[in-house]
Parts: C-alpha cells; structure tokens; sequence
C-alpha cells in the first residue's frame, strides 16, 4: 500500500484537479448502475445547495456506461476525470481529496477503500460485501444505508463542519490500511501455518 499514502498529499495536485481550496469529495471507481453513483451526486446536491458557492466540490474518476447519464445529473460543482493513471496520478487523488465516497453495494472486495484509507482519506460509504470487512464507522470512516441520500449527505456535512472528526478519521484510516497491508497479512498467514504444523503430532 506504500503506493497510495498521505505524503501524495499537494496543493499542486488540488489545482490540477482545479478544487482550489474547497472541501472535496473523490469517488473512483466503474460508473455503472450497480455502483449507485447516482446516490452520490443526490447527496452532493444537497450539501451543495447549503454551503456557499464553491465551498465544496466533488471528484469522480472512472468511466463506464451511466456516464453520460450521471454527467447530465451532475450539479456545477462535480467534475467528471475519467480514467486515470494508476501509478502516477490515482495515488495523488486519493491523497489530496478531504474524504472518499463510495456507494456500491456488490463489492467482493473493495480495493478502492483501502486504496483511500492508505492515502490517509476517511471513507464514507455503505458497510455492505467487501466494503464491510474494512469500514469502520466512526474510526476510518462513516457509514450510512444503502441508497440513503440523505444519510450520505449528513455524512459528508459532519466530515465539513468537524474539523476534529475529520483529523481522527484520517489518523484511522491510515492506521486500518497499515495493518491490512501485504506484508501484514502475509505474516498473519506465516504465523497461522505455524500454529497448524506444530499442533501436528510428530511422527
């Protein structure tokens, strides 16, 4: 995970992606109807619609076959990227974003969280299949129903208004990407044929 990680982090990358100083949403990933995207740009608008202009912006990387139709969905302060290089500027997205939006509820996985949470950026999401195994609400993350739009966007407006929240949702996720690394995981697997091999009886 040393490939996605806070210190991709710059004001630089914000202005490539043109947020300036704003609170800003990411979300990456296919954009097809399974992943409720849809949910995500409803939930911006509302939070959009409360703060002042340009106080918030969201980000979404991806392509895929909604699209055109999220585009046309898509309030003033949502800027579509497509696809992006994995190895050069994904990394920096992740890390330069406030926090990650994620509403699929099929994930066997979900890579993309972890990939946010190493970059040191809080998820809010919908703790279904893989997404799950690594939300932790209120420790790396916050978390909210499927297809609650409303929930969502209560969500993204305590990650703005609490400054506090946010700086400890950040230390947590960093914190669960650390220890759900490959090299962590590969020493748990270690340790575990260990356990099997000794509780052997020896011929």
């Amino acid at each position: 995970m040393e490939q996605f990680h806070p210190r991709k982090r710059s004001l630089a990358a914000r202005e490539g992606f043109h947020v300036g100083e704003a609170f800003t949403f990411v979300h990456v990933g296919r954009l097809a109807p399974e992943k409720h995207v849809d949910v995500l740009l409803d939930a911006f608008a509302e939070v959009e619609a409360a703060l002042p202009p340009g106080r918030v912006r969201l980000v979404i990387a991806g392509t895929g076959p909604s699209l055109p139709a999220l585009k046309a969905k898509a309030t003033r302060g949502v800027t579509f990227l497509g696809t992006l290089d994995r190895t050069k500027v994904l990394p920096a997205l992740y890390a330069s974003a406030d926090a990650f939006l994620f509403s699929s509820t099929t994930e066997t996985l979900g890579l993309v969280i972890l990939e946010a949470m190493a970059s040191g950026t809080p998820v809010i999401a919908t703790p279904a299949g893989g997404v799950a195994d690594n939300l932790r609400d209120e420790v790396n993350g916050l978390a909210f129903p499927a297809r609650d739009v409303s929930a969502c966007a209560r969500a993204m407006q305590r990650l703005i208004s609490e400054p506090l929240l946010l700086a400890r949702l950040r230390s947590g996720a960093r914190a669960h990407a650390e220890a759900r690394s490959w090299e962590v995981e590969l020493d748990r697997l270690d340790a575990a044929y260990r356990e099997v091999l000794s509780s052997r009886p020896s011929r």
